[in-house]
């Protein structure tokens, strides 16, 4: 499959090329209270991108009530049971599934389901940033920093000014099969600044 954005040469210069069979696939955790939030999450992902068609939704479900019910509906192309029921655990199990199924040649989102899209055709930007010539590999959203509204002023904590997985896009040119999302709740890092 050819890639969607592609450079060709006219008269010497570059130009872009926008091969419009490239989908956006959006990796999803989810949990039978979370399937309200993954309604208005999936709505401002459509209702706000240029294409709607390029999009493809895929649920991991952490119980077997979201399991039946995304499976009786329509929302997602694809509905895995992960079984370990909420919390960070079966979350992160749900995020190691979807790792696992990052389907190739293609965009992929992992996406927590109180995640809103604000950007009007955030796709075209996402195409942008990562299919560009300088492309990105990953894109995301960190954890806050010290004195945020939801951590406080703590300096030792697993998560604050790093990159997370509550949002992140993965350009299809790098292999990310290898991530490992899995929470190490054994080590804290000291956080300075």
């Amino acid at each position: 499959m050819a890639p969607w954005y592609a450079l060709e040469l006219e008269n010497g210069r570059r130009i872009r090329s926008f091969d419009p069979v490239m989908r956006i696939n959006i990796h999803v955790p989810i949990s039978n209270n979370s399937l309200r939030y993954f309604e208005y999450c999936r709505a401002s992902y459509i209702g706000l991108c240029s294409d709607q068609e390029r999009l493809v939704f895929h649920a991991y479900c952490l119980d077997k009530e979201s399991y039946k019910k995304l499976c009786q509906g329509n929302l997602v192309s694809q509905a895995t049971p992960v079984g370990l029921g909420r919390g960070s655990e079966g979350h992160a199990k749900a995020l190691d599934e979807a790792v696992d199924s990052l389907v190739a040649n293609e965009i992929n989102i992992i996406s927590d389901t109180d995640i809103v899209v604000l950007m009007e055709d955030w796709d075209r930007f996402l195409d942008e940033k990562l299919l560009g010539p300088m492309g990105y590999g990953l894109m995301g959203v960190p954890y806050e920093c010290i004195g945020g509204f939801s951590s406080g002023a703590g300096q030792v904590q697993t998560y604050k000014k790093i990159p997370s997985a509550t949002w992140m896009a993965m350009s299809p040119s790098y292999d990310f099969s290898g991530l490992n999302i899995s929470p190490d709740k054994n080590s804290e890092l000291l956080v300075d600044n």
